[in-house]
C-alpha cells in the first residue's frame, strides 16, 4: 500500500473473469477527498466506473466488475461498495494478461508525477494485428475514461498519483488520462 496522507485515499477496483483462466484483477488509483468517508467514496467510484466504463461495446461480458475498496488517510479508514456488473459485448475476451493501457498525466514533471492503469476485459474485436486498438475503439475508450475522470472531479474525488514512500510531498493531481493505442501485456517471470 502506498503512503496515504490525510485528505487522500486509495481506491482498488476489483475484477474477475467469469469463465476461463483468471486470477482476481485490480485497478488502483489515488484520490483526494474533503472528509473521511471511505464507504461513501467507494460507492461513488463504483457507480462512476460501472456507468462510464462498463457499458462500452469494447468491454467483454466475461469481465465481472465486483466493486471498490477504499482506504483513506494516515489512519487507514476502510470502506467498500460491491456490485456484480458485466460488460455488454459477447465477443471473445482477450486473455487475462492483456489489458488496455491508460497513462496518467499530472501538471508536474518527473517519474513520480505520472502513472499507468491496466484495464482488463477488452474484446478481441476491438484490436487489429499487433495489439493495436481499432481507431473507433480507442476513441470510445478515451471518451469513457474522460467521463470517469470528469465524474471523479465533479464529486470532489480528484484522481491523484500517490507516492510510494513517505515524505515525497503532496500527491499530484491527475489532469489527463490517455488510452494508449497499443494493448499492454503482463509477463510472468519464471525463476
Amino acid at each position: 500500500m502506498s503512503y496515504i496522507p490525510d485528505g487522500y485515499g486509495q481506491a482498488t477496483l476489483n475484477f474477475d473473469f467469469i469463465s476461463g483462466p483468471s486470477n482476481p484483477m485490480a485497478i488502483v488509483h489515488g484520490y483526494s477527498h474533503a472528509g473521511v468517508n471511505p464507504a461513501g467514496h467507494a460507492g461513488v467510484i463504483m457507480g462512476l466506473w460501472r456507468d462510464q466504463w462498463m457499458p462500452g461495446p469494447d468491454v467483454t461480458n466475461n469481465l465481472l466488475f465486483k466493486g471498490v475498496d477504499c482506504v483513506e488517510d494516515t489512519e487507514h479508514a476502510l470502506g467498500s461498495a460491491t456490485t456484480n456488473t458485466v460488460g455488454p459485448s459477447s465477443d471473445v475476451a482477450l486473455p487475462p494478461q492483456v489489458a488496455i493501457l491508460v497513462q496518467k498525466q499530472t501538471g508536474l514533471g518527473g517519474r513520480k508525477n505520472r502513472g499507468r492503469m491496466y484495464i482488463p476485459g477488452c474484446t478481441n474485436a476491438s484490436l487489429i494485428e499487433g495489439g493495436f486498438l481499432l481507431g473507433a475503439a480507442q476513441i470510445r475508450l478515451q471518451e469513457n475514461i474522460d467521463d470517469y475522470l470528469l465524474g471523479l472531479e465533479t464529486n470532489d474525488l480528484n484522481m491523484v498519483v500517490l507516492h510510494s514512500t513517505l515524505g515525497l510531498g503532496t500527491p499530484a493531481t491527475v489532469v489527463t488520462l490517455t488510452v494508449d493505442s497499443v494493448c499492454a501485456t503482463q509477463r510472468r517471470r519464471v525463476r
